[in-house]
């Protein structure tokens, strides 16, 4: 049977002897935060504008083409870039910060995974290497690329009120203008979640590794599993690591404790 209301009561913890960090920040910080816990982020995606006007754009488009005899093709395109310009527009609202969805990295996952990889990748690059961009692949829809197809995606949409429906040419050109852009807004959101999922296992892969040199260094219960689970000649490589010497903190005559003062 359906569960309903319920009658299910939550009983707080006690807060008797209780203590957490409180960490004290300015007015002008707490002023900040506070406006991003009340909904206003701060934030605005950079194609938002742009992909809103092609959106209301389409939507006179499909109104002024319905029922026209000879356009249904071209009516279909309209509705086709419709769904792709809807998704796209809550991609481009994620990664700028300004949207959500549930299940799907925000602002703060993506920009997180990014500069962890950008650290990761320079970590493993050769010293003095130059500085190489790999932050920016995920975000590329907000970018310059992406700002680029959207004013292209303007551009084509503001001419459709202008089209000559007598015109077999044109009408077959604006369908495969319509197709084209949708087609690279599709691959533009695409990129940068493929970039993001290869930011991602990148940094796993190399976590598995910074956990294969600590096990196989450990002194306790991850020594046994090193030894149990990593292949002869990685194990020979880490046991070949030269180890950091420590420094000597002797506790000799030298050395004194401190008092502690008395209260």
């Amino acid at each position: 049977m359906p569960c309903g209301d319920g009658n299910f009561i939550h009983v707080q913890f006690s807060t008797d002897d209780v203590s957490i960090f409180k960490r004290v920040i300015s007015t002008e910080e707490q002023s900040i935060l506070q406006g991003f816990l009340d909904g206003d982020t701060g934030f605005k995606n950079p194609v938002g504008s742009g992909l809103s006007s092609i959106t209301s754009k389409l939507g006179t488009a499909v109104t002024d083409l319905t029922g026209i005899v000879g356009a249904e093709d071209l009516l279909a395109k309209v509705q086709a870039l419709q769904t792709q310009v809807g998704s796209f527009k809550g991609h481009t609202d994620r990664l700028s910060g300004v949207g959500d969805e549930e299940g799907l990295p925000n602002i703060a996952s993506v920009a997180g995974i990014a500069s962890a990889f950008t650290d990761a990748k320079s970590m493993m690059s050769a010293a003095g290497a130059p500085v190489e961009d790999n932050f920016s692949q995920m975000f590329g829809s907000i970018g310059g690329g992406g700002q680029k197809l959207v004013t292209d995606a303007l551009r084509i949409t503001d001419s459709i009120s202008n089209l000559d429906l007598t015109d077999t040419a044109a009408i077959l050109a604006m369908e495969t203008s319509l197709e084209n852009i949708g087609c690279k807004m599709e691959i533009a959101q695409g990129s940068d979640i493929d970039a993001f999922d290869d930011a991602g296992k990148y940094l796993n892969k190399l976590r598995v590794a910074q956990n294969a040199i600590s096990m196989n260094q450990s002194s306790n219960f991850n020594k046994v599993l090193g030894d149990l689970v990593t292949k002869p000649d990685l194990k020979e490589k880490i046991q070949n690591i030269p180890q950091p010497e420590l420094p000597n903190i002797g506790m000799g005559s030298e050395y004194k404790i401190p008092e502690i003062p008395e209260l």
